[in-house]
């Protein structure tokens, strides 16, 4: 349980013993360590009924010493007789759910051999056969070599092509786990040589899978996406003894919850648990919770030789499913809450319209029938945010700019100077609102930022107007009437936008309008994204400080954090208001309709996060 060193434990000993250092007793450490070892070889043959077998431990085959999850579905040992004809809305009963990861804090230095130092419990428990596995990796690493990530720079699968780390002859261990029951798979860890190779994923993968697995099965992988894409084209290479005994149709490949927000958008939209069916509330990230429990052995495991690493580790992962076995009696608590959550979701269903479900769940259903059918999960309103309305107008100018010939010197494109414009505008209220909230008493470093920010803003709408001037001569003349440029506050000098110009009655380019509306449009609803995001982090930092907040110190911490939080809230329903107001004034220019629909007035009323009743409430 502590995770200590054998040499860490001996010298306790020691000092038990004598703890003056006067008569200290002879060294025995490595007569310790070798009893040790000997010992939890005989206890784990012993429990699983090979100490006295008349063949001997060589009875024993591939898992017979690995601690089996006691929850996890085996046929022909805890499924009834006829479980294969379940019908299909059922069949999540008899659902296997493993989850696969990679840990490279277990690496191992170069340091003894197989041949001093081999495995007892070597292929018999949770580890592999190493001999069979670098068999299959010198005949199939060569036919089907890593590929470079196609999501996301996943060091999970670029790392296949890097160079081993000096001095270390493993890199890691990887393993399959039960993603339900946060328990080691028996047969399905194994040595890393460089990195998580496919190769190397699809072997500890298979191998689990081939004893007593059912037929159906959800597996969740960080970077399934790429994986799942080749993995049936490996299997059918592969000899009769690495075939998995399910079907292809029979594999749900999936992403953990906490990984997804890593991949691409399409597939945070395809391997998401939340939006498949028949997983529950499973959140895939298993192997986070048993590898901080392992993790405390590398300080040890790196410097032992292979046999004896692989045994400790065998121990340590039967030691963790047996106390996971033992806690599993506390599950009857999740059918206690059963009916309330039936209760509160028929309560919740009979608020809304029978046509309204009917049609949400024919979508879900159609969806999950054929995943190319449109996402009933995924809001199709204004999907684009901000920076990639910036990016696709970013590759029409780049268009542009290469195939129209280039007759005159312009500083800066159009898309360019809408964006600099808006920025400035930015820059403009955030000046307007620290300069306002200046304290009276202010010290000359906090005036002097201020006067000096004023300044070089000012340059930077000069340099802006030069441009401005070329696309838009019309706003130098409507600037001219409103006010001079050089005078008053350098907050108070109108940028006249494409929108500010045509509703002077000033000519503008509705190229120009149209930049300007997509990009207004995208940076309000992003706004109204992050007014959400705020609005929670100020209902946790409430909860928190309901909870746990006790004290002047931390009373007053938690009253700044929720000053700052508000301060952003405010700021964000600002920018919006302003957003929303030009959109709706610069859509019939646009010839644009629905626009009030879509961006909705937001009333102080709207501004509110989840109040003190419905904390705890779904």
């Amino acid at each position: 349980m502590s995770k200590v060193s054998a040499e860490e434990l001996y010298h306790t000993l020691e000092r038990q013993t004598d703890n003056t250092g006067t008569s200290i007793p002879p060294m025995r450490l490595r007569e310790f360590c070798r009893m040790i070892r000997e010992f939890c070889c005989v206890r784990t043959n012993k429990r699983f009924g090979f100490g006295h077998h008349p063949e001997g431990v060589d009875a024993a085959i591939a898992g017979d010493l690995a601690m089996k999850c006691p929850a996890c579905p085996y046929p022909g040992i805890n499924l009834p007789p006829d479980w294969e004809s379940t019908s299909k809305d059922k069949r999540w009963v008899y659902k296997l759910f493993t989850l696969m990861d990679g840990n490279m804090k277990a690496v191992r230095l170069n340091a003894s051999s197989e041949a001093r130092d081999p495995g007892l419990n070597v292929g018999r428990a949770f580890f592999l056969n190493p001999t069979a596995h670098r068999q299959h990796v010198e005949v199939f690493d060569k036919h089907f070599p890593n590929q470079k990530s196609t999501c996301n720079d996943h060091k999970a699968v670029n790392s296949g092509t890097t160079a081993r780390e000096q001095n270390c002859t493993v890199t890691g261990v990887f393993s399959v786990f039960c993603a339900r029951h946060d328990t080691f798979r028996l047969q399905g860890t194994t040595d890393l040589r460089v990195g998580e190779r496919q190769v190397d994923v699809n072997f500890a993968y298979i191998n689990t899978l081939r004893y007593k697995a059912p037929t159906w099965l959800t597996s969740t992988y960080d970077v399934f996406c790429q994986h799942s894409v080749n993995f049936f084209k490996h299997i059918e290479a592969y000899p009769p003894s690495l075939q998995p005994p399910q079907k292809k149709p029979n594999f749900q490949f999936l992403v953990p919850k906490f990984h997804l927000n890593a991949h691409a958008e399409a597939c945070r939209v395809t391997f998401s648990l939340n939006w498949s069916p028949f997983v529950g509330q499973t959140d895939g990230e298993c192997p986070e919770r048993c590898w901080s429990e392992t993790n405390v052995l590398a300080g040890s495991t790196k410097r032992m030789g292979p046999g004896l690493r692989w045994d400790t580790m065998d121990n340590h992962f039967g030691d963790h499913n047996w106390r996971k076995a033992t806690s599993m009696v506390r599950g009857n608590e999740v059918l206690k809450k059963h009916s309330g959550a039936v209760i509160t979701f028929e309560g919740m269903s009979e608020g809304i319209a029978d046509y309204t479900v009917k049609e949400w769940l024919k979508m879900v259903l159609d969806w999950e029938e054929d995943s190319t059918k449109p996402n009933p999960f995924v809001a199709t309103v204004w999907p684009l945010t901000y920076h990639k309305v910036r990016l696709d107008l970013a590759k029409k100018d780049e268009q542009r700019a290469r195939d129209m010939p280039r007759l005159v010197d312009i500083a800066i494109s159009p898309l360019q100077l809408i964006v600099q414009g808006l920025e400035l505008g930015e820059q403009q209220r955030c000046y307007k609102w620290d300069s306002t909230h200046l304290e009276s008493h202010a010290t000359p470093l906090q005036q002097t930022k201020i006067r000096e920010w004023s300044a070089t803003l000012r340059r930077r709408i000069d340099a802006w107007f030069q441009a401005q001037h070329f696309h838009m001569p019309a706003a130098r003349i409507l600037r001219n009437h409103i006010v001079s440029s050089t005078a008053g506050s350098v907050s108070d000098i109108p940028l006249l936008l494409p929108s500010a110009v045509m509703r002077g009655g000033g000519p503008c380019s509705v190229e120009l309008l149209e930049i300007e509306w997509k990009l207004r449009a995208s940076q309000g609803l992003d706004e109204l994204e992050n007014l959400r995001k705020y609005l929670l982090s100020r209902t946790a930092i409430i909860k928190h400080k309901l909870n746990y907040g006790h004290g002047q110190y931390d009373g007053l911490r938690s009253a700044k954090a929720i000053e700052t939080v508000n301060a952003k809230i405010n700021a964000c329903a600002a920018r919006y208001r302003l957003h929303r107001m030009v959109l709706i004034q610069a859509a019939p220019l646009l010839r644009l309709s629905g626009t009030e629909m879509v961006f909705k007035e937001l009333e102080d009323k709207d501004i509110r996060g989840i109040d003190r009743d419905a904390m705890d409430a779904e």
